[in-house]
């Protein structure tokens, strides 16, 4: 029996769910074809804060999804989103607004949950419309200097396409006391987010 089936045997758990916490994979890796890449596609962009309005109104309960936890409106910021370059050696991030690809709408809304955030985004990207409610988490407050908080927004994706089935934007955020623009304060970091679209095409 292959190593990872007689694993997933000793654990009493499907095959191809404990391949993927294992790292190993159910079948040889020679069998995969090249043309599984083409079921999904991947954005990698670098979202820039580029206004704030509060109260909004175009972030609405029926618009987000959600409701405001105070007060008679939810917050609304405006995103650029802008490609990256990367070093293909190492995958290491070489220019972090190559190309300016649209903007984004979103609103924000606190939650009875310290450090847990209602999402919402619209946005056009490569001439795909997309839209979602996801939340957005505080993991690190005051890093990695203080003033600054490192956050992770996740959102399913409705695109508006027949060719694709829904996707995911996951963020890794960095905040800043000046929240606006590229530039953090204290200086050295990128923010807002790098972020990654996955959109799935039907088959």
């Amino acid at each position: 029996m292959h190593a990872c089936n007689a694993k997933a045997a000793s654990l009493g758990v499907a095959v191809p769910i404990v391949a993927g916490l294992l790292g190993c994979s159910a079948t040889p890796s020679a069998s995969i074809s090249s043309a599984t890449a083409q079921y999904e596609d991947i954005f990698v962009l670098r979202s820039e804060r580029t206004g704030r309005v509060m109260p909004s109104s175009w972030c609405t309960q029926e618009r987000a999804g959600f409701a405001p936890l105070e007060g008679p409106s939810l917050l609304e910021d405006r995103f650029n989103f802008w490609s990256v370059e990367t070093r293909a050696a190492d995958g290491r991030i070489s220019n972090t607004h190559a190309t300016n690809l649209g903007e984004a709408l979103t609103c924000f809304g606190l939650t009875p949950t310290r450090g847990l955030v209602n999402f919402y985004i619209e946005t056009t990207l490569g001439g795909l419309t997309m839209s979602g409610k996801g939340e957005c988490t505080v993991l690190l407050p005051d890093v990695p200097e203080k003033g600054m908080a490192a956050v992770r927004c996740t959102v399913p994706l409705k695109v508006v396409s027949d060719a694709y089935s829904g996707g995911l934007l996951v963020t890794n955020t960095m905040n800043s006391k000046q929240p606006m623009g590229l530039q953090t304060d204290p200086p050295g970091y990128t923010q807002a987010s790098i972020a990654t679209i996955r959109l799935w095409r039907k088959h």
